[in-house]
């Protein structure tokens, strides 16, 4: 799947959940 370890949302902070969102957004996971 992915060529990078992708942290969970539990584990980055509030403003990299809102990159991670917009990362699932980009690729379509949403």
């Amino acid at each position: 799947m992915s060529t990078f370890n992708v942290p969970t949302k539990n584990e980055v902070s509030e403003n990299n959940q809102a990159i991670f969102a917009q990362l699932e957004k980009g690729l379509g996971f949403v």
